[in-house]
């Protein structure tokens, strides 16, 4: 009975409590704001909205999303706003107030062939007549687009948009320009002009509509004062942290001996006291390599957790690496330096536009000595096989031994095993004529990424 009146007595004095003090009393305001973004704009336009909310009080979480689903999920409320939009969609999305004061604004680019050197593009009218390709779910673009267009093409990305340019889908691409790096495009096309140039405006759902002159104001301040130039140079830290923030892209997991060895390596200058934050990204592109969609999560990956961590350097290792941090340099690691490690058949060309950002070194094979050596040891030696994985390292892999081995075509029958699942690479090893060497070169992956 004891039991039974203290639990009588609790429940009056909670219904009590929640009379008399409704429930902002027993809640906190919820402190954190959940802001969608586009894909492919950079995080530094991320770093400026945490700054303006970490102003008012209020936490950042980034959504990166496509934009047309970015605009729907903050109309929906499931979203609390947008970063970075053009003007005038308030009739289209009814939930979503605009900010008054642009943060920044944007330039709509259009690259084409050098072949094609279409001068008369100025204006979107000029697009009339041409194919032309841009990137799924831009809203702005496809609004603009002029109905007789010769065709129009969606890409899943930019990169691949200038794969089709240079390979003739279409003639000239268009898209949102960050302003931020240097672009690395196939050598056949070049930029051309730019079409539009728009302010670029926050959105926040209505429930927050309160917020609206405030997020004004100190957008403004930040003008003034020079926080958004110094956000875009990546000039302005965004927390309290005192320890240098080391990000390491690995092209493989760490089950691997070779990556378990450069994690050391890379660990090694701060064991002696430097304060660090240390954090690793595996790609695992032995077995995701090829999936574009992979590494589109893994950049939104990225620029939701680093939004308010900027890495005082990135470190890439092997080559898949490499080519996942030039792809994503201008939009998610602008201005930071990157070391690389690890890439095979390296040469000035693979990090050219990024000299002033990128440092590193290659990693060299033995190719002649080993085969020396595998021909003084079996001197009746009629053919090599060599055996390499199609990942991007085993194909440089192969182009290095190539251009090793060419030497000596005159000796012995040099070649290469198809891209075969393991179990009939076996069978293909099994049936080899006699007087046959092997030499392994890189493999980790068979045809079905096994």
């Amino acid at each position: 009975m004891k039991v039974m009146r203290l639990f009588t007595a609790t429940l009056l004095v909670l219904i009590f409590t929640l009379n008399f003090f409704p429930l902002k009393a027993i809640a906190a305001e919820n402190k954190v704001l959940t802001f969608t973004i586009g894909e492919d704009i950079s995080i530094t336009y991320s770093r400026m909205m945490y700054y303006v909310l970490e102003k008012l009080g209020y936490e950042l979480t980034v959504l990166p999303q496509g934009t047309s689903v970015a605009m729907i999920t903050a109309n929906a409320g499931v979203a609390d706003g947008v970063v970075q939009f053009g003007g005038g969609y308030e009739e289209q999305y009814p939930n979503l107030v605009m900010c008054k004061e642009p943060q920044t604004s944007v330039d709509f680019y259009t690259y084409t062939r050098k072949d094609l050197p279409y001068k008369d593009v100025k204006k979107w009218k000029d697009l009339s007549g041409k194919k032309v390709g841009h990137v799924v779910q831009k809203v702005y673009i496809i609004n603009h687009l002029p109905k007789d267009a010769a065709s129009v093409k969606q890409y899943a990305d930019i990169p691949s948009m200038m794969q089709g340019l240079s390979s003739g889908e279409i003639d000239i691409a268009v898209f949102l320009h960050t302003d931020f790096g240097n672009d690395i495009y196939p050598s056949n096309v070049m930029f051309n002009s730019i079409v539009d140039s728009t302010p670029a405006f926050t959105y926040v759902n209505k429930k927050y509509a309160d917020l609206v002159p405030k997020i004004d104001e100190v957008v403004r301040q930040m003008k003034l004062d020079g926080t958004i130039e110094k956000i875009k140079r990546n000039e302005l830290k965004l927390n309290d942290s005192p320890n240098k923030i080391v990000l390491h892209i690995s092209s493989y997991t760490g089950d691997m001996a070779w990556g378990d060895e450069m994690q050391r390596a890379i660990a090694a200058p701060y064991e002696a006291g430097q304060a660090s934050e240390k954090y690793l990204i595996s790609l695992d592109a032995l077995r995701f390599g090829s999936d574009p969609f992979y590494k589109k999560n893994l950049v939104n990956s990225i620029q939701r957790s680093f939004v308010n961590k900027i890495p005082d350097v990135v470190v890439a290792t092997d080559d898949e690496a490499l080519e996942f941090v030039k792809q994503c340099y201008n939009t998610t690691f602008y201005n930071t330096p990157v070391v690389f490690g690890g890439i095979n058949n390296y040469s000035p060309e693979k990090t050219k536009g990024f000299e002033d950002s990128f440092t590193g070194f290659g990693e060299s094979l033995s190719v002649k000595q080993t085969v020396e050596q595998m021909l003084e040891l079996y001197p009746d030696t009629e053919n090599i096989l060599v055996i390499n994985d199609y990942s991007l390292s085993g194909e440089n892999w192969r182009a290095d031994i190539e251009s090793q081995i060419s030497s000596y075509s005159h000796r012995v029958n040099v070649f290469y095993n198809q891209n075969l699942p393991f179990a009939q690479l076996v069978e293909l090893v099994k049936t080899l004529p006699e007087n046959t060497l092997i030499l392994k070169g890189f493999y980790y992956t068979d045809a079905n990424n096994i």
